[in-house]
């Protein structure tokens, strides 16, 4: 039994008090440690320090993790006396209580530290680890050091089941692995131990692996050189090379492929549809696609999405340099039939892509768009634009919507597309905007 050591487990993941059993003489004495960190006694208590909040309560200010290990001693004064006695002076009870204790409560934390301590088993005077783990040990240097766990296991891996074989000097001597049995042996450095002349006589002599099947873990060393042989795969025979032909014109049925001349070939075979990106719209007065690549069509989707206002026209507008959009006010031709009704503008400063017709703010509304921007980053020809939707108007009313416009401005590849409000609304966070391209040859 301890005299002045409490030991404790945190549990339920909100203790914060734990009992002091054993009594002292001044709070400084009380050590307290949270997982083998001592902690700070102050006036205010966190996860690093706490508080001593009564003469047998020590409180963190904060729940401890579950399994924190708190260990609460009595440390008295080793190096200075407590009371110290003078001439002529008043000699009180609780001098003499405090010299005597200081002198007893040490006593007893001695046998504590004792107690804790590795000790001799008397019946064959052996140490006794009690069941416990003896940690940070380190490498043995000598034959009678103790050997720790990371000594033992690199031993283990590097030479198996190893028989003893005296004590060779290094370099007159050589470790090596046997087949079979899970044996090592030590045999002598020079004519390689065996008397053998020839690597598969060695083999022999030394029982060793005679073949790679034998070694169901091969590893190779550096770089593996084919020395004009072939790969047997089970399936697939006489695999003589690995190419990097982003063509694929060898037509190869004996060649391999990098990843890159895969990915090469399919990107610019490929005609259907390539995902580029999908976000959700925010509230923002204008929604922007930017980079787009050269030999492409790109369809993009407003999916779902309204405005804040009530009662205005969608635009789209390009941008030939990325950044700044377009709206001179011959940029743009377009025409659009919404319902039965049909509107153009063969000189506008943008596109209309709801034609005549209005979009409203009535909560519920939800309208989509899909765009088509055929060759934009062409540098030859205007960049082209169809589009169909539905769309619901301030009464509110569904309205299908198709159309198509030019960016008459010129034949500078677009490289960016940007869809506002034509009163500068806002659009309402909801829905989302998804593009998808298509290679166009």
């Amino acid at each position: 039994m301890a005299f002045a050591r409490d030991s404790y487990t945190a549990s339920g993941g909100s203790q914060t008090d734990f009992t002091v059993t054993f009594p002292y003489i001044a709070e400084t004495h009380i050590v307290v440690t949270k997982n083998g960190t001592t902690m700070t006694n102050q006036s205010t208590a966190d996860t690093i320090s706490y508080q001593i909040v009564s003469s047998t309560t020590v409180r963190f200010g904060a729940g401890l993790t579950d399994g924190d290990v708190v260990v609460i001693t009595r440390s008295t004064s080793q190096s200075s006396r407590l009371v110290d006695y003078a001439a002529d002076s008043t000699l009180t009870e609780t001098d003499l209580d405090n010299d005597s204790l200081q002198a007893f409560y040490f006593s007893q934390e001695s046998f504590d530290r004792a107690a804790l301590s590795l000790g001799l088993d008397l019946t064959d005077e052996q140490w006794d680890g009690e069941s416990k783990r003896i940690k940070s040990v380190a490498t043995p240097t000598v034959s009678t050091d103790a050997v720790n766990k990371a000594y033992a296991d690199a031993i283990a891996a590097a030479a198996g089941n190893v028989p003893a074989a005296g004590d060779p000097g290094e370099n007159d001597y050589a470790l090596v692995a046997t087949s079979g049995s899970g044996l090592w042996k030590v045999l002598p450095v020079a004519g390689g131990g065996t008397g053998a002349i020839t690597a598969a006589a060695a083999r022999t002599a030394l029982g060793s692996i005679a073949t790679v099947v034998e070694d169901t873990t091969p590893q190779l060393g550096g770089d593996l050189d084919l020395n004009g042989k072939n790969i047997d795969f089970p399936t697939t025979s006489d695999i003589s090379d690995c190419l990097d032909e982003d063509t694929m014109s060898s037509d190869s049925a004996t060649m391999l492929a990098t990843q890159q001349s895969i990915k090469a070939y399919v990107d610019t075979n490929a005609k259907d549809l390539e995902f580029v990106s999908t976000a959700a719209i925010t509230a923002v007065t204008a929604i922007t696609v930017t980079s787009l690549a050269a030999g492409y069509d790109y369809i993009i989707t407003l999916e779902a999405f309204s405005i804040t206002d009530d009662i205005e026209v969608l635009w789209m507008r390009f941008s030939d340099d990325g950044s700044t959009y377009e709206a001179g006010a011959a940029d743009y031709g377009w025409g659009a039939v919404s319902y039965t009704t049909g509107a153009r503008d063969d000189s506008d400063a943008q596109i209309a892509l709801t034609g005549s017709s209005v979009v409203g703010n009535d909560a519920g509304t939800f309208n989509t768009m899909e765009i088509t921007l055929h060759n934009p980053n062409a540098s030859s020809e205007n960049t082209m634009a169809t589009w169909n939707g539905i769309i619901q108007n301030g009464t509110p009313q569904s309205i299908t919507i198709i159309g198509g416009g030019e960016f008459q401005q010129g034949t500078d590849p677009v490289l960016a597309v940007q869809f506002l409000w034509a009163g500068g609304s806002t659009f309402k966070a909801q829905g989302d905007i998804t593009v998808w391209r298509r290679k166009r040859s």
